[in-house]
């Protein structure tokens, strides 16, 4: 399917709808229990980051990790999804709601996250091994 047929469904993809984003905080990760390689062996961790809340997600897409959106930060009070992933036609998407600060980014399970998700969208297999310590704390 050439890419500008793919765009306008690309777009609205994962998410359903745009939440609100909180204040700046440290959630813990929560990764979600799932059978896609792709988060296999990452730690739960925590990360200096934007986190939204209230956002819709469409039908079919499976939530891998979650941050708990804490009402102390105008958030809701729940778990809030960060990386999500669908099949698309004979492919795959994958939507990480992380990386809105360059302190972010430079964290090592975001960087192990954000090429795992690379990969595996591409490919569907997941051959880059974590080296993440068992669990990250913000500095």
């Amino acid at each position: 399917m050439p890419w500008r047929a793919c765009k306008p469904k690309v777009v609205a993809l994962l998410i359903a709808s745009v939440g609100k984003l909180s204040e700046w905080i440290a959630p813990p990760m929560a990764v979600s229990q799932s059978t896609l390689k792709l988060t296999a062996a990452i730690a739960p961790f925590e990360i200096f980051d934007e986190l939204w809340h209230r956002t819709g997600i469409v039908e079919d897409a499976t939530v891998l990790m979650t941050a708990f959106s804490s009402e102390d930060n105008g958030g809701s009070g729940n778990e809030e999804p960060v990386l999500l992933a669908k099949p698309f036609g004979e492919g795959r998407s994958v939507n990480l709601l992380l990386g809105h600060h360059t302190q972010a980014m430079e964290h090592p399970s975001f960087a192990a996250i954000f090429a795992r998700s690379v990969e595996w969208a591409a490919t569907e297999a997941v051959a880059l091994v974590s080296q993440e310590p068992e669990h990250q704390s913000v500095p």
